[in-house]
């Protein structure tokens, strides 16, 4: 870019070479690898600048005040890559979390039969109850583990509750939205087709996961409604140990 004439009022020139010969009326900013001033180049108002020249002296040139500024380094292209670079990963990392989720509700359903529309039972008749045993699980396993870790002889049980553990915290929302999903099943008193539940439960999925955009509320309202699920399906699993043993 190059500057020959007169530009009255606020200036903003991002650019790899810039060359200023001409008049500047108000205050500028300059984004530059290379920023030259000509012999007649005058700036009426104040200058913001980079270039990776660093600080250059604008003596009378600059009739305001002349400052090298390093944040502005970042405007240009680099930073937009960097984006872009972000915005790709999350986006790869949310379509593979959708479609893991998808493939997991559709074996659960293959698989589990009645075992989620029981639980839902249980939670539509103990909501308090199922709530408190899901955040007991998510409290006090950690705490087991730790203990178990601390005494020699109980590492391999700590290690293999910890496996567990692991496995219910990476597929809780999921677990959780098929729960709900039969929840509404039953709420409604409906017997639904499996697609239908499928795509309820994938949809519930979702919409678990937006809460996390809300700070507060939305995470609080995510814990809730995942120990609420977590805990009836422990409470069935306790029951059907208990019916078997």
């Amino acid at each position: 870019v190059t500057v020959n004439g007169t530009v009255n009022g606020i200036t903003e020139i991002n650019a790899d070479d810039v060359t200023v010969n001409g008049i500047i009326g108000g205050n500028a900013t300059v984004i530059a690898n290379s920023f030259v001033m000509g012999e007649t180049a005058n700036f009426k108002g104040n200058l913001d600048y980079w270039s990776q020249q660093g600080q250059q002296d604008f003596t009378g040139r600059v009739k305001g005040t002349a400052a090298f500024k390093p944040d502005l380094a970042p405007v240009r292209e680099e930073a937009k890559q960097n984006k872009g670079l972000f915005l790709g990963l999350l986006g790869g990392i949310t379509i593979f979390s959708l479609f893991s989720a998808a493939f997991t509700i559709g074996l659960l359903m293959f698989f589990t039969r009645n075992f989620f529309k029981d639980a839902a039972k249980y939670m539509q008749k103990q909501p308090w109850m199922s709530l408190l045993i899901g955040v007991l699980f998510f409290i006090l396993t950690p705490i087991v583990i730790f203990v178990l870790m601390v005494t020699f002889i109980g590492i391999p049980m700590a290690l293999a509750l910890l496996a567990g553990y692991l496995v219910m915290m990476f597929f809780a929302t999921t677990f959780s939205s098929l729960v709900l999903a039969r929840w509404v099943e039953l709420k409604n008193k409906k017997n639904w087709h499996p697609v239908t539940v499928f795509f309820l439960t994938l949809g519930i999925f979702i919409c678990l996961k937006l809460l996390w955009v809300i700070p507060l509320l939305g995470w609080l309202a995510h814990f809730i409604l995942v120990a609420m699920g977590l805990g009836s399906l422990l409470a069935m699993k306790q029951h059907i140990y208990m019916k078997h043993r």
